[in-house]
């Protein structure tokens, strides 16, 4: 994973489909696509009026801290 610099300024409560996503995380959809697939980034479905795959922010959030946390780990090892 790639992410740095401050926390994102991303709504809680928001839904943001996988170009938002990438652009508030500031990393390319090809990524938001990877972390999905491996299971670090959970995607949601709306089915009504159509199907449509979003992710929640504090999902976002969770993801930017957890990987974050990482980060400020390795550097104290």
């Amino acid at each position: 994973m790639s992410l740095s610099g401050p926390r994102p300024d991303i709504d809680p409560e928001g839904r943001y489909n996988q170009a938002d996503a990438a652009r508030v995380l500031g990393v390319d959809r090809t990524t938001i696509r990877r972390w999905t697939l491996a299971g670090s980034l959970k995607v949601r479905m709306r089915r009504v009026p159509r199907i449509c795959n979003y992710y929640l922010g504090r999902d976002l959030l969770a993801l930017f801290d957890s990987e974050m946390g990482e980060k400020i780990k390795r550097r104290g090892s």
